[in-house]
């Protein structure tokens, strides 16, 4: 999905974490965990057993935030270096991503 350039956008941010790149990626990869850490403060649960594992992986979020209350979130894994890298694309179920990374 292409996004033209003048609405294109990069937002970033770092912090210097005391624990190994392993175990913060552990902590990312597995999405039962990312409610505990994630700073929106707008992911309610994910299901067990959805620890990703390459690229093409499918893991499924429900929001606490939204119009209608929870709602589902689809992330396509588009990037995947175990321990090193990971990305995904968040989207309505059965929809095209609009166009956001999550990394």
């Amino acid at each position: 999905m292409a996004v033209p350039d003048d609405d294109a956008r990069v937002v970033s941010a770092s912090r210097t974490i005391r624990s190994s790149a392993e175990r913060i990626f552990e902590l990312i990869a597995d999405p039962t965990s990312q409610p505990r850490w994630d700073g929106n403060d707008d992911l309610a649960d994910a299901a067990e057993g959805q620890r990703v594992r390459a690229v093409g992986d499918v893991f499924v979020m429900t929001l606490s935030k939204g119009l209608d209350g929870n709602v589902i979130r689809e992330n396509r894994v588009i990037e995947f270096e175990e321990s090193r890298r990971i990305a995904w694309l968040p989207s309505v179920p059965g929809e095209e991503p609009p166009g956001h990374l999550g990394t």
